[in-house]
């Protein structure tokens, strides 16, 4: 769950590694890249001694692959960790856990619950209208606001209500939704809790907490802009369904795609 937001760019070299907190019966994993973060918990684990170290990300997860379903016994000390599993012995070296930048806290947030289909149904849906260029930063967002999950690209409108969301306002950038929904698919829980502190938008699964660094662009109003004319049009066109999809089937072939 955590790896999928590893740094892969040279941003700060602490940022490729997990930062790993064992306590009695629980394991807490944290992975960051500045934009997203992911705390994952686990209760299958063993602790004998409580701390906190950070681990190398890419070369952990390759000895968890090799390790299939076995027990893993890691041993920390100072500033080297021994993993055995599966007949084999690793010894790694890792980085000082007090480099590790502060992630914010679920319990710091104001949140509210929201059934979790119908929130990643609603996020599946308007994602395509967002701006996918870099020239509408402002668009490039999906809006949370009265209710309404919206995107636009500023000639697209989608909108989506969700009474469960009614009290809370938020903007959602799009190179976090990907995650987000993969995230909520791998989940068999009926509700999350979506929050947000005055930095980060915090998006709660059971256990686990997905976070994503708010982005201080203004959304626009795309409710003036585009609804509002379309709402005073006082002509209708009714077309049959099927024919008018069947007609834009066999036009759109000639369509490029670039222009």
């Amino acid at each position: 769950k955590a790896s999928s937001v590893l740094a892969v760019k040279d941003i700060m070299p602490i940022l490729k590694n997990f930062n790993i907190t064992v306590e009695t019966s629980s394991l807490k994993a944290v992975a960051t890249d500045l934009e997203l973060s992911v705390i994952a918990h686990t209760e299958l684990v063993e602790c004998l001694e409580h701390g906190r170290a950070v681990f190398p990300g890419k070369k952990l997860v390759d000895i968890v692959k090799e390790c299939e379903d076995g027990v893993m016994t890691i041993t920390v000390c100072d500033d080297a960790a021994v993993i055995v599993c599966a007949g084999a012995t690793w010894s790694i070296q890792l980085m000082n856990a007090e480099d590790y930048p502060d992630i914010p806290e679920a319990e710091d947030s104001t949140a509210v619950e929201v059934t979790r289909t119908v929130f990643m149904h609603a996020l599946n849906k308007v994602k395509g209208a967002a701006a996918k260029e870099s020239v509408h930063p402002a668009l490039q967002m999906i809006d949370v606001k009265d209710g309404n999950v919206r995107a636009s690209d500023g000639a697209i409108f989608r909108q989506i209500y969700i009474e469960e969301l009614a009290e809370i306002e938020m903007q959602i950038p799009l190179g976090a939704v990907e995650d987000l929904v993969k995230m909520l698919r791998n989940t068999e829980a009926e509700k999350i809790k979506v929050g947000q502190t005055e930095d980060h938008l915090l998006f709660i699964v059971g256990a686990d907490v997905f976070i994503v660094t708010k982005n201080n662009v203004e959304y626009p109003d795309v409710e003036n802009m585009l609804v509002e004319p379309a709402r005073k049009n006082k002509y209708k066109l009714t077309v049959d369904r099927a024919q008018f999809i069947a007609g834009i089937k066999r036009v759109r072939v000639t369509a490029d795609e670039d222009t």
